[in-house]
């Protein structure tokens, strides 16, 4: 049960971390596109 709570944890921080990196590059595109 430990192992499952782990994954979901890790699972949880992955998708996270890819929401924020989309929202990064999107972020850096329209900022040189203003420029």
């Amino acid at each position: 049960m430990l192992q499952h709570y782990l994954y979901n944890k890790l699972y949880v921080a992955v998708t996270i971390s890819k929401i924020f990196l989309h929202y990064i590059i999107i972020l850096y595109i329209i900022a040189t596109q203003v420029e």
